[in-house]
């Protein structure tokens, strides 16, 4: 289930059943049950949003919403390294600036987010990604 890669970072792949039995069992008793096709479809209908996703996990108040929320944020940084600003998320989640930028902060405190210091722009830490580091 998880490859650890070159400097000691590991990805997690899932399969498409996986996805789909997570986002069904999730989604079971919420309003995300009215929608109209597969679980595969409606994350294929959302393009690169996920919101629609987290929103559902937010009613389960067995889980973290704090945590949910920075995993929400983290979804807003392409693997390619493109930067983001912080207004530029927050429109993104529906959220307030100010909030988004401290969940940025500390994900950057933490080593998941990096910023220019010239454009004060934010990346995924150690972008690309797809195997070539900064």
């Amino acid at each position: 289930m998880g490859d650890q890669a070159e400097g000691g970072r590991v990805f997690i792949q899932l399969t498409e059943d996986q996805v789909e039995r997570v986002i069904v069992r999730n989604a079971s008793g919420s309003a995300a049950d009215s929608r109209k096709g597969s679980a595969s479809a409606r994350v294929k209908d959302a393009g690169q949003s996920t919101q629609w996703l987290f929103r559902t996990l937010m009613e389960d108040r067995s889980l973290s919403h704090s945590l949910l929320i920075g995993l929400q944020v983290l979804t807003c940084f392409p693997l390619d390294g493109t930067e983001r600003g912080v207004a530029e998320v927050a429109k993104q989640l529906e959220m307030n600036n100010s909030t988004v930028h401290r969940y940025m902060s500390t994900l950057m405190r933490i080593g998941l987010l990096e910023q220019d210091m010239y454009t004060r722009l934010y990346r995924l830490a150690n972008a690309d990604l797809d195997g070539n580091a900064r």
